[in-house]
């Protein structure tokens, strides 16, 4: 079951970074429509808190992961 939770956390990433692909394609606002239009009009602090929100999500994420490492199997708790 470990595995799973290790590979569900990263297809949660996997699923922001796909983002900016769709929603160039589909004209839909958010963060992928965000960093791109930051990059090519070289807005910088845009690029940034786009990249610093995607790292803490990321960081969420792996917190989740170990947390739920420890809840499924009682030998990781200590």
């Amino acid at each position: 079951l470990i595995p799973v939770v290790t590979l569900g956390t990263l297809q949660f990433g996997q699923l922001l970074s796909g983002a900016v692909l769709t929603e160039q394609v589909f004209g839909i606002p958010g963060f992928g429509k965000m960093i791109v239009d930051g990059v090519f009009g070289r807005d910088y602090a845009v690029v940034q808190a786009v990249v610093m929100c995607a790292a803490a999500f990321f960081l969420f994420m792996s917190l989740a992961a170990d947390l739920a490492y420890a809840a499924l199997s009682p030998k990781i708790q200590r």
